[in-house]
């Protein structure tokens, strides 16, 4: 077998020459990164529940950006948590928007290396036109279309927002310990409000199924706890 000394050669240059690139590419990012700082906090939106109360609630995939130029950008998770890293020293313009919640721009300063923090509360949207409080529901499948067509909401000014058992049960829907937990109360401010607007007999008339309210209800907090 013969051996080609020279296209060997070439390979071999060729490697060095890639890996060499690699280190250079590495070096420029840790040197762009050295002396930069991050930014981390919490976004909560206070959502209007009945005409005169409000519920503050993380925002879930609240939009924040920057004017650094930098594509700096980034969405909040599920317990409405953010960071935005790699930013340097100095003046940051941040703007924070959700749909429904009035965008609130900010300007920060970071005067050194190293982490801060941010707690942001946005308002609903002025503009926008009320909405009739929300009560949350679980209810079977075959209760679910009377649950909506009950004199109930109209007679007392309400929304429903219904969750079906056996959807929760094969995954279809999805209601999380932390959703839940923002329904009743949720909930519970907007059953102060019917015991002040109108007495206790709207109780008679709810329909079963209202989170918070009826003991059966409280029962299918399981079905949340077995989402995938």
């Amino acid at each position: 077998m013969t051996i080609n000394h020279s296209t060997t050669l070439s390979q071999l240059k060729a490697t060095v020459a890639l890996i060499a690139a690699i280190i250079i590419c590495m070096t420029a990012q840790a040197q762009q990164t050295h002396g930069c700082t991050s930014l981390y906090g919490r976004v909560i939106g206070l959502m209007p529940v009945t005409p005169c109360d409000t519920l503050a609630i993380p925002l879930s995939h609240a939009s924040i950006t920057t004017d650094t130029g930098r594509g700096h950008g980034t969405l909040t998770d599920e317990a409405g948590y953010f960071m935005l890293d790699s930013l340097r020293p100095g003046k940051h313009h941040l703007i924070f928007s959700y749909v429904g919640m009035e965008t609130l721009d900010t300007t920060v300063i970071l005067h050194r290396q190293g982490d801060y923090q941010l707690f942001v509360r946005m308002n609903a949207d002025a503009s926008s036109d009320p909405q009739p409080p929300l009560l949350t529901m679980l209810v079977p499948r075959d209760k679910m279309q009377m649950t909506i067509d009950s004199r109930f909401w109209e007679q007392y000014g309400l929304r429903c927002g219904i969750y079906i058992n056996e959807s929760l049960a094969d995954g279809s829907q999805r209601l999380t310990p932390t959703g839940f937990a923002y329904a009743i109360m949720s909930n519970f401010i907007i059953f102060d409000y019917l015991d002040r607007t109108f007495g206790c007999r709207w109780r008679a008339d709810a329909p079963h199924g209202i989170i918070g309210l009826d003991a059966t209800a409280g029962l299918d907090i399981d079905l949340c706890y077995r989402q995938r």
